[in-house]
């Protein structure tokens, strides 16, 4: 079991120590108010570099992150902020910009905001892609872990709007991939879970990323692999799944233990292509960061 090998966190926070991924997602909790204790630059640091190294769509890293901890561009973010004003009150901010010419830019940035909470918490402060499986079955009580954490994500509103379909059966395996356009791999995964989000929430693809990055760190955590997709013949997946004409489907997930040893090497771009200090274009400079 991976533990959390990072320092223990702020006496404020209550929570257990040494979290494995698990437990990290069961608790950690968005807030709105903070208090006047600054976070460590090393911390921060470790939240940007937790958004460089998450997996984005065909690995196009077409994000760009804009860092924010001058207490005065704080209160300029908030007040171009139309659900978060609370932000000006925060110790720093982190913009997330996507390239809308990718269909999945909403659920990889759901994905990336998901990963900036989940390693800002393994220090207190609130706030891997795989195709090829074995044949060892994934044990029922792991599968549940990998359900708990999907119910224990964070959603816009607290809407919960979403629906997980849990497919297992082989055959009904075969069906899941029959209807993808982009994941026919998921026939050799042990199991999937589809993701089915509310299209009236303008936040629906997000919620969507940050379910399915969260699932899949609860099932790394237990050593399976994971790898997803985002597309779907709706029409032929209604007809397999019995699924109504008014629900769509935003991602899979396919899950199983892995066929080979699996690294952990990323192919990410720096933090200097990525992330911006106060203003858009501004050149990052991690000696900056207060």
């Amino acid at each position: 079991m991976i533990r959390n090998p990072f320092p223990p966190p702020h006496p404020s926070i209550v929570r257990l120590r040494n979290l494995d991924a698990y437990e990290c997602i069961a608790t950690k909790l968005d807030i709105r108010e903070f208090d006047s204790k600054k976070v460590a630059p090393d911390v921060k640091l470790k939240v940007l570099e937790a958004a460089r190294l998450t997996g984005s769509g065909m690995n196009t890293q077409h994000w760009h992150y804009l860092m924010v901890q001058d207490p005065d561009n704080l209160k300029k973010l908030a007040e171009a902020a139309t659900t978060g004003p609370w932000v000006a009150g925060a110790n720093f901010a982190v913009v997330v910009f996507t390239d809308t010419q990718y269909g999945f830019h909403l659920i990889d940035a759901g994905r990336v905001a998901q990963d900036m909470q989940l390693a800002a918490w393994n220090f207190g402060v609130a706030s891997g892609l795989y195709t090829g499986f074995n044949s060892k079955k994934v044990p029922s009580d792991v599968k549940l872990k990998v359900l708990e954490a999907a119910r224990l994500t964070g959603s816009g509103m607290n809407t919960q709007h979403w629906h997980y379909l849990t497919v297992q059966d082989p055959d009904n395996l075969k069906k899941l991939a029959e209807a993808a356009t982009t994941g026919p791999w998921v026939a050799g995964a042990n199991f999937a879970v589809v993701v089915f989000t509310d299209t009236q929430y303008g936040f629906h693809l997000i919620d969507a990323g940050r379910v399915a990055q969260d699932m899949q760190i609860a099932a790394w955590n237990f050593g399976v692999a994971s790898g997803l997709y985002t597309g779907f013949d709706q029409k032929l997946l209604r007809k397999n799944f019995s699924i109504p004409e008014n629900v769509s489907a935003s991602i899979a997930i396919g899950f199983g233990y892995p066929t080979r040893k699996i690294t952990g090497k990323k192919k990410r771009k720096p933090l200097r292509e990525l992330v911006y200090l106060e203003k858009y274009g501004n050149p990052f400079d991690k000696e900056k960061l207060a």
